[in-house]
């Protein structure tokens, strides 16, 4: 098994979900999962996965965060497996439930798109790029769709709620530089010379 990347956490409602990529293939802590789907005997858990389906692997201190140790991960499948043998994964609004369908529907098609999966932001976690967007209206005359469009062509997205985490400070940075220098970024005409 060639792992390809660090441990990364991806959190569903109050759930934590560690993951990480082995060989192109996503793979999840079995401990997390376990939780999230409220199955509390991991171990039982994973004997009666397939083998193909399960792994225990020892993490480096840098991928631990807390010193070296060995983890137990099931594969995309086992994960799948273990949903589908859980009672409340099709009772509809419990967690498990919901889990479900955050996994079928977002998580794994992110995975195979990008090799990861990246949080969606919050309202809250775009408060500082409003912020910075209503300084840019009334300091530049701009209207907001204006200045929305400039964030969406700068980071190639459709709407900020596309924006990741980490690209949301650079958004901020990008527009207080704008108010800042005077200038918008456009693309020259054909025969404009500076």
């Amino acid at each position: 098994m060639t792992i390809q990347s660090q441990l990364s956490t991806f959190n569903f409602e109050s759930n934590s979900i560690r993951t990480l990529v082995i060989n192109n293939e996503p793979w999840f802590v079995a401990k997390d999962v376990c939780d999230t789907l409220k199955i509390s005997n991991v171990s039982d858990a994973l004997l009666k996965l397939d083998d193909d389906e399960k792994a225990t692997i020892g993490l480096t201190d840098s991928q631990a965060g807390n010193g070296a140790q060995s983890i137990s991960i099931i594969s995309e499948s086992g994960m799948y497996t273990l949903i589908l043998r859980c009672r409340d994964a099709v009772k509809k609004g419990s967690i498990p439930h919901r889990f479900r369908k955050w996994v079928t529907a977002e998580v794994l098609p992110a995975i195979r798109k990008t090799g990861k999966y990246e949080s969606k932001t919050t309202v809250d976690d775009r408060t500082g790029l409003r912020n910075a967007v209503n300084m840019l209206v009334s300091k530049k005359g701009l209207i907001y769709s204006e200045a929305y469009h400039l964030v969406h062509q700068r980071f190639n997205v459709e709407s900020i709620e596309d924006l990741t985490l980490e690209q949301l400070p650079q958004a901020v940075e990008y527009v207080h530089r704008i108010v800042l220098e005077g200038e918008l970024i456009t693309t020259p005409k054909k025969d404009e010379c500076f």
